[in-house]
């Protein structure tokens, strides 16, 4: 867990030259001109007040597109990056053709890269801004366009999160490219959102081409899953729905504990299916509101799953967040995974120190658990968890069994 210092986040824009002893939060915008290719762009970087000798360890890039302004200026989300040391990035990369292919999307890609990053890189006396890694996230088009950035460079994007992303036509074309699929992803589905107002009958409902691409891309290997959000329609940054940010954030936190490297310098580490929790979601689409219903689900380790099933499986990052996945999506509530003792101890605390480790691990083995909270206790259940027990300690989970 990053620790970020006890300073207050009172500076607005502090700028100093002692690159040893600067601490303070940071805030820079850069424009550049229109190009044939894209429009004007302005980028905004944020930089939480972490020493100046500590690198700053990723960037979560938000296009401005729709919900981009919230997302950026959002207390929770720059909360997040305190306590993470990931610095964030507001955008306006659109092409002026509004579909993001891969030929429209590059130059975008390489303005961020060449000219924004190394940028802020000399303005803000911080040198790993000129290579740092990022996280891609956005609103709709914006999300496919994290989708597109993590396939046109995969070396330099840490993770993709989409929020009701456009597919469409390019559904095709896009899950045939393999190059991102090692780059984590989940796609956050509106379940009332149908934005191109098509129908069932015509084959051009929008969840369900969102929902498609997901499956076809894990069926290929990426690293990838999908949420549905209850009670969200399309252009909603929270609306009816305000369990979505929490749970943003818990899977931004999972996927950067298992990818950005001690020195961040490094491209991000590469990870397998096994490396995560598997997840299985059925659904029904639907000819009216809402559009997609989820109608079973359930959670497991990879390691307990037959080869040939993996891929029909989800890819969830943790056990942490494959448990809050799996609420959510039985109650359309949030619930806190992370430690609160004693009121909510992370996971079933059986031998009441208010950890969840390898120690109640090894207790909950001992008789059947109903580890996919289906309501039924079953040896199943306790034998995928005994996989999952043998694989952590192979991880070194905790410090060992007492």
């Amino acid at each position: 867990m990053w620790n970020r210092p006890a300073i207050s986040l009172l500076v607005s824009a502090f700028l100093c030259g002692a690159t040893s002893l600067c601490i303070g939060q940071q805030e820079y915008t850069h424009s550049i001109g229109s190009t044939p290719e894209l429009r004007p762009s302005t980028f905004s970087l944020w930089i939480p007040d972490i020493p100046a000798t500590t690198p700053v360890r990723g960037v979560l890039a938000i296009s401005d597109y729709e919900a981009g302004r919230e997302m950026y200026d959002d207390a929770r989300f720059r909360a997040w990056a305190s306590q993470s040391g990931f610095a964030l990035l507001r955008f306006d990369l659109r092409s002026r053709d509004t579909t993001l292919n891969l030929a429209k999307t590059q130059p975008a890609l390489n303005r961020l890269f060449n000219e924004a990053m190394p940028h802020f890189a000399g303005v803000a006396l911080r040198s790993e801004l000129a290579s740092v890694n990022m996280i891609f996230t956005g609103l709709s088009q914006a999300g496919w366009q994290a989708v597109a950035f993590a396939d046109l460079a995969p070396h330099r994007t840490i993770a993709v999160l989409p929020i009701h992303d456009s597919t469409g036509e390019r559904v095709p074309q896009q899950a045939l490219i393999t190059t991102g699929l090692g780059v984590p992803a989940l796609h956050l589905v509106g379940r009332n959102d149908n934005v191109n107002m098509g129908t069932l009958a015509a084959g051009t409902l929008y969840a369900q081409t969102i929902v498609n691409f997901v499956t076809t891309r894990r069926a290929a290997g990426g690293l990838v899953s999908y949420l549905i959000r209850p009670n969200t329609g399309h252009t909603q940054w929270e609306g009816n729905e305000p369990h979505g940010v929490p749970i943003m954030i818990d899977w931004l936190t999972a996927v950067v504990a298992l990818r950005v490297a001690p020195d961040p310098a490094q491209p991000p580490i590469e990870l397998s299916a096994t490396d995560g929790w598997a997840g299985s979601l059925n659904v029904t689409f639907n000819a009216s509101v809402p559009w997609i219903t989820a109608t079973s689900f359930s959670i497991a380790p990879f390691c307990a799953l037959d080869q040939s099933t993996q891929p029909t499986r989800l890819w969830l990052p943790s056990y942490g967040f494959a448990s809050q996945w799996h609420t959510y999506l039985l109650t359309g509530q949030y619930a806190t995974f992370a430690p609160n003792c004693p009121t909510v101890p992370a996971g079933p605390d059986l031998n009441a120190d208010c950890q969840f480790d390898v120690d109640d691990l090894y207790v909950m083995t001992q008789s059947p658990i109903d580890i996919d909270r289906d309501g039924v206790t079953s040896p199943e259940d306790t034998r995928a968890l005994e996989c999952w027990l043998r694989r952590s300690e192979l991880t070194d989970m905790s410090s060992g069994r007492r």
